[in-house]
């Protein structure tokens, strides 16, 4: 009898097994390399965390003394004013980037979760935010005015905040600000909209990683604790960009269960 069909069979399936097996090797291979990155990020976390601490506790102090004394200079002084200012801005600067590092070594714990209106968080964020950056911020809830996400209020606040300095940082200085809402089913977005440069798009996968920015004098904390604090509160966050120039982040969130 001819078998040459039966040869056939056999090769087809012996390759199909194959490439089978070689697909499922790629895919474990794969699987193995995402584990293994996760477990570096939380090996390098965890270093970032006992650094940070050394790093606050011998640090925080000095810079203090040293602040009180160039504010009492300053008025003491008179004509040492401006380069007393000038440094103080800088010692303001180190504790900034101190209490960043320790807010992404520090695990985000969502403790006092309540019952959160998004209108309520941009009342409260506003004054806050105007104060700190000395600039209009528009706030327009649009219709998610009344929805509600379970959260801590002060977190959520800390997230905004940190969204807007980074979008004023970034802006020039008649460049407005806009924080927007939507809803949706199960979520609510908040848009902070910026009219800077933009984020590129081979930088907007990495941008919400820990010492990752695009500033000369930047230490890329600020964005990768806002990740961390969205994800606290079982969101994500992204970043697009922002129809007429500028970049758009966005933070979904979902919303409280009504159960």
């Amino acid at each position: 009898r001819d078998i040459t069909p039966w040869i056939g069979a056999y090769l087809c399936g012996s390759f199909a097994l194959l490439g089978y097996f070689i697909g499922a090797l790629a895919e474990l291979r794969k699987r193995d390399v995402e584990l293994t990155a996760a477990l570096g990020r939380s090996e390098r976390l965890a270093t970032l965390g006992e650094l940070s601490a050394a790093l606050a506790h011998e640090l925080r102090n000095p810079l203090a003394l040293l602040r009180s004394s160039l504010q009492n200079l300053s008025e003491a002084e008179p004509q040492a004013k401006p380069r007393c200012t000038a440094m103080i801005s800088e010692v303001d600067r180190m504790s900034g980037v101190i209490r960043g590092v320790l807010g992404l070594a520090r695990p985000v714990e969502v403790g006092r979760a309540r019952s959160v209106e998004v209108g309520r968080l941009f009342e409260r964020t506003r004054p806050l935010a105007e104060s700190l950056l000395e600039r209009r911020i528009g706030f327009d809830p649009d219709g998610a005015h009344a929805a509600v996400i379970r959260g801590d209020a002060e977190l959520l606040t800390q997230l905004l905040l940190g969204l807007l300095t980074n979008a004023a940082t970034h802006s020039p200085a008649d460049g407005s600000i806009a924080v927007h809402a939507a809803r949706s089913e199960t979520a609510v977005e908040l848009a902070v909209e910026d009219r800077g440069p933009g984020v590129e798009p081979a930088l907007r996968e990495r941008i919400f990683e820990p010492f990752v920015t695009t500033r000369q004098d930047g230490m890329g904390l600020g964005l990768a604790v806002a990740r961390r604090i969205a994800e606290a509160h079982r969101g994500d966050i992204r970043v697009e960009a922002r129809e007429g120039g500028g970049a758009r982040f966005v933070v979904r969130l979902p919303l409280e269960d009504p159960r």
